[in-house]
């Protein structure tokens, strides 16, 4: 329309900000119930409103220049906040509303304990193609710097999907032979 490009926002900055700056709990959820954004000290609000640019191009840069300051000034907690952020990507995360839905938690227990044997089998059968555990961890290495929300683990369950469904065909065919096996002995 315009005949060139018009970048209109650049909404990243705000997101790896959500989770990296003091007071971060490494999500946008805080465990209080609230959001990043909404959960900032007094300082610390007072000066994100008296240093937070109107133009969305320079807000981006400022809070990027934000999440660099902190883990340059606080590394210790910046590692903290990843390793919390791993955790989170393995298990739950602890502020999220849908997170905390127990039919949610069922389900991703049930199919995890199905998944491991799953990679278990697959990788003794040598059937483990290595691009699963590579993408699965490769999501992990991507999101853990950042911010964590359950959405991001969308493609790693996927995959714990595919490695629960191949250790259930390998139960089912197990199941199936050994009924077989019965009815031929009778």
């Amino acid at each position: 329309v315009q005949g060139k490009v018009i970048i209109v926002r650049g909404g990243y900055g705000p997101t790896i900000w959500a989770g990296n700056h003091l007071g971060a709990y490494g999500t946008v959820w805080h465990p209080n119930g609230k959001k990043a954004i909404d959960d900032l000290s007094a300082d610390y609000e007072a000066y994100m409103n008296r240093m937070l640019p109107l133009d969305e191009q320079e807000r981006d840069r400022f809070y990027f220049s934000e999440v660099r300051k902190f883990v340059r000034n606080h590394p210790v907690d910046y590692l903290k906040l990843c390793a919390r952020r791993l955790w989170i990507f393995l298990w739950f995360d602890p502020t999220h509303p849908l997170a905390q839905n127990l039919i949610y938690r069922v389900f991703y227990v049930a199919a995890l304990m199905v998944a491991v044997p799953g990679v278990i089998l697959a990788r003794r059968r040598k059937q483990l193609h290595v691009i699963i555990p590579l993408v699965y961890f490769g999501y992990a290495l991507f999101y853990i710097p950042i911010l964590m929300l359950p959405r991001y683990r969308i493609i790693p369950l996927l995959m714990i999907l595919l490695m629960a469904g191949y250790f259930l065909a390998f139960l089912f065919d197990e199941l199936k032979a050994r009924t077989t096996s019965s009815a031929v002995h009778t």
